[in-house]
């Protein structure tokens, strides 16, 4: 039998994000040449720059609010967050992971990401899960959707009950629905995909069948889920976003008309104009802009790094090289990366 996934989704994980926010400041002088005693100096010290590995720039943290994942993800979508809850209050943190992101015109255009949150207990409760339009589900989440009609799963749980697994029970597709999501001003009307538990697969279920399997509203209280993408928008908000977001919110013990009304109760969630969570520079660095830096190292020299800002949107400003500090301007660019040169490779990056 399937399980939901929350216990998955909110477990503790290791970060594996570094803190690469904050430029230094720093004032603007020409820089002269270097003598061969210094030259030497660059040498040694070169040797004790620490290289920093692109998948340090990937995220996956958890948040008191949804504050923190919309500034995490400024700048490329939009979060959504329940305004209708059926009366259930938020029993996790807001998860944020983004894995082996790729930018393309300053779009996130490949990867994994994931914000979700979950209301009520295991009985009668609901999780609301997201990802960017354009990309999939980190491994961690992906299970559900597998079984759930994103990607109906029955065919692939055929495949397993054949080798062994037990019979568990099957999703089927109850129909579609017109919803009106967003906030006033910038409502949007989407098609929902809306599935239920109603069946259950054995080793004697035929994988046709399964595919074919159609649940009443009715079931939808044994299990239910709702699908659904809402463009990219966000004009009216605190917050902006280059492409769309795709929604989906499973829940147990809650009825078909309650589980569209929250559906249709999402609404953007602002992101910050201050600290957030404790994070040190006041602002958690999007993963728009970790992409950006991520590449800059991985393409390695910085006349690469150069172009690849450059067809983003972003400038490079070069904050040290073989160690030595590069004096700069004192200003704050969000259309700007800082990074540090080793042996003309780039081996840190930072942004602002």
């Amino acid at each position: 039998m399937m399980t939901r996934m929350n216990s998955t989704f909110f477990g503790s994980g290791v970060s594996r994000v570094v803190a690469i926010c904050g430029a230094t400041a720093l004032t603007m002088v020409a820089i002269s040449s270097v003598s061969p005693s210094h030259a030497s100096d660059r040498s040694v010290k070169s040797e004790k720059a620490q290289y920093i590995q692109p998948k340090s720039y990937d995220v996956d943290h958890s948040h008191k609010r949804y504050a923190a994942a919309a500034q995490l993800m400024d700048g490329a979508a939009v979060v959504y967050h329940p305004t209708y809850t059926a009366g259930l209050e938020r029993t996790s943190q807001v998860k944020v992971v983004s894995e082996d992101l790729r930018v393309s015109k300053g779009k996130i255009a490949g990867g994994k990401t994931y914000v979700g949150a979950s209301y009520g207990a295991k009985a009668q409760g609901f999780t609301v899960h997201e990802k960017l339009v354009g990309t999939y589900w980190p491994s961690d989440e992906e299970e559900i959707f597998f079984c759930a009609g994103i990607e109906m799963c029955n065919p692939w749980m055929w495949d397993l009950i054949q080798i062994g697994w037990p019979e568990m029970e099957s999703w089927g597709k109850v129909g579609k629905v017109k919803l009106t999501v967003g906030e006033p001003g910038e409502k949007s009307t989407v098609t929902a995909q809306v599935y239920a538990k109603c069946g259950v697969m054995s080793s004697t279920s035929q994988a046709q069948e399964a595919e074919e399997l159609r649940c009443k509203k009715s079931d939808v209280v044994n299990g239910g889920l709702i699908s659904y993408t809402v463009k990219k928008s966000g004009s009216g908000s605190n917050n902006r976003a280059a492409t769309g977001t795709h929604v989906v919110i499973d829940s147990q013990g809650i009825i078909y008309n309650e589980l569209t009304k929250i559906a249709e109760g999402v609404q953007p969630a602002d992101k910050p104009v201050a600290d957030v969570d404790g994070d040190p520079s006041g602002l958690l660095v999007p993963i728009l802009n970790r992409s950006i830096c991520k590449k800059a190292i991985e393409v390695g020299t910085l006349e690469r790094a150069r172009y690849i800002a450059a067809a983003n949107g972003y400038s490079v400003r070069p904050r040290s090289i073989d160690g030595e500090p590069v004096i700069g301007t004192t200003d704050w660019n969000m259309r700007r990366i800082n990074v540090d040169i080793v042996g003309n490779r780039v081996v840190g990056c930072s942004y602002g």
